[in-house]
């Protein structure tokens, strides 16, 4: 009974911090739906879709911050710079 409303409940906490540092969360899916006794076959499309879109969720916000200007500072402290090592950082 107390499955059904904690399992949603701690999946979407899940969601939000992994989407909030970019990431997709597909492990602290599964480990949350084996701990919940989660079917195989319905944990494996059920992470599939989850990790889809928090990672979509997450580009998205990444698009947004690089097109209110987050880019254009990076790029602008990469010319100034003519350190060889630091923009190969920067690159990846």
């Amino acid at each position: 009974m107390m499955q059904e409303y904690w399992q949603p409940l701690l999946i979407g906490i899940m969601a939000f911090l992994y989407a909030s540092v970019g990431h997709g969360g597909a492990s602290g899916y599964l480990a949350l739906m084996a701990i919940f006794g989660t079917s195989p076959a319905l944990m494996k499309s059920s992470a599939l879709i989850l990790n889809v879109f928090v990672s979509l969720v997450a580009f998205i916000q990444y698009l947004r911050g690089f097109a209110n200007g987050y880019g254009r500072i990076l790029r602008r402290w990469e010319k100034k710079s003519n350190n060889l090592p630091v923009k190969t950082i920067l690159i990846m």
